[in-house]
């Protein structure tokens, strides 16, 4: 067994379900939010999967059925500040008090304080709060999780809230 790295899981991936919609403007795409769930083939989900999906919800469901995979909340439902780069993927990934940056001159990962009142990437809007919500569709005839990506400080307090209510129940 090899520390740090043997104990590590991961959740197999089926594809991504959203909550809104491309819309094209005049000089370009912006997000649209929808009253149904998305699924579409893309490079985050396999034409197999949205397939499977689509066969069994149809094109605009308002209502899937979910379980979640495992017990931990931590594990079904990370939440991080995060940084995106345009081109070269995740560069900041916090909690609000320490935070792993990549270094864009050495590429090494650099252990940082987060502070999100004083972060001048969260200042401009380029760092914020993600929650990624993995689940299992049972429903749909394929292996693996689902996931949906947050943003919204409201959507991830209610997640968060609802979990523990059902929880309670």
């Amino acid at each position: 067994m090899i520390k740090g790295i043997s104990e590590v899981r991961r959740l197999p991936r089926v594809g991504k379900i959203r909550l809104g919609i491309k819309e094209q403007g005049r000089s370009a795409q912006y997000p649209k939010a929808v009253d149904y769930f998305v699924c579409n083939a893309d490079q985050s989900t396999p034409e197999s999967a949205a397939k499977a999906f689509h066969d069994t919800y149809g094109d605009r469901p308002k209502v899937i059925d979910i379980m979640f995979p495992v017990e931990d909340i931590e594990k079904f439902f990370p939440q991080f500040y995060r940084r995106y780069g345009k081109s070269t993927g995740l560069l900041c990934k916090g909690d609000g008090e320490t935070a792993t940056m990549t270094d864009t001159e050495t590429g090494e990962l650099v252990e940082i304080e987060c502070n999100p009142t004083e972060c001048e990437w969260c200042q401009k809007g380029h760092c914020r709060p993600v929650g990624t919500l993995q689940f299992i569709m049972p429903k749909v005839p394929i292996l693996g999780v689902w996931q949906i990506d947050t943003a919204s400080y409201n959507s991830i307090v209610n997640l968060n809230s609802a979990i523990d209510f059902i929880r309670v129940l």
